[in-house]
């Protein structure tokens, strides 16, 4: 038997003219006492029961960052959706409405600035150079940049000012093909490059690519739409805010990519005990 204690924390974001602030603050602290069938290594992660006691404290302020973007634009810093940190100590920003990661340098403690726009047109070929790749995913995994989108539709929005106008955009589904995007960038020297060498395997050659594209996204969209669960959100392209299919996380661990799902979501889960939630 064993307790473990988890420290669970808030981020809240304040946004004036090019700056915004991350106040990080603590919510609770949870302490839960897991049963293990044995101390083996691989079963000690298979919980049999978890019974879980809530201790409640009051928020309070564990970090802030100043983030400082210069002259950027609205784009940014009202639609900022992915970030993640290189080795040098550099904050790589993704936004929901632009073609480019945003690099922030330490300037300061706890403070990033030095604003840089990178257009990731110049390291891979995107499907056009207009619509938006609305980044949900960043991550840093030796030596790549690793960079998602949100691989969604979504529905015209009406004006309202012609009725007969707006039911029309209400049955079109528009569909951006850069945001069929998953890449990555090498990363050396403290700088993306299209292909270097490996920084610690100088024999090997590092290259900036994305997954296959196909005419209606890339290969894994067309690889889910045979999947019993994901399938009929994709062949049928409901929109994202409608509980379509919408990626909104990465994180990359080796040879391996891991892709969080804002939607579809399944309410009719089971507990595994006879229960239904």
């Amino acid at each position: 038997m064993r307790w473990t204690t988890l420290l669970i924390s808030s981020i809240t974001l304040r946004r004036w003219r090019s700056q915004i602030s991350l106040d990080i603050h603590s919510i609770n602290i949870v302490q839960f006492v897991c049963k293990l069938k044995r101390e083996d290594t691989v079963l000690a992660l298979k919980l049999l029961a978890v019974e879980m006691s809530l201790k409640v404290i009051e928020p309070f302020l564990l970090s802030r960052l100043l983030l400082q973007f210069g002259d950027a634009s609205s784009n940014l810093l009202a639609e900022m959706s992915a970030v993640t940190c290189t080795p040098d100590g550099s904050l790589w920003i993704g936004s929901d409405e632009l073609t480019t990661i945003e690099r922030l340098f330490p300037v300061d403690h706890h403070v990033f600035g030095e604003h840089e726009s990178v257009a990731i047109a110049n390291f891979i070929e995107l499907f056009d150079q207009d619509s938006e790749i609305d980044i949900e995913g960043l991550d840093y995994n030796e030596p790549y940049l690793w960079f998602t989108g949100s691989h969604s539709t979504k529905r015209k929005k009406t004006k309202g000012k012609n009725l007969e106008k707006d039911i029309h955009k209400l049955s079109e589904i528009k569909t951006e093909l850069n945001r069929y995007t998953i890449a990555r960038i090498p990363f050396s020297e403290k700088k993306l490059h299209k292909s270097c060498p490996h920084p610690t395997h100088p024999k090997k050659t590092c290259t900036a690519a994305c997954l296959k594209k196909t005419d209606e996204g890339n290969i894994l969209t067309e690889a889910l739409k045979t999947d019993s669960h994901l399938g009929p959100f994709l062949s049928n392209c409901i929109p994202s805010k409608e509980n379509g299919f919408d990626i909104e996380g990465l994180a990359v661990y080796n040879n391996t990519i891991f892709l969080g799902l804002r939607g579809p979501v399944f309410t009719r889960v089971g507990d595994y005990s006879g229960n239904r939630s």
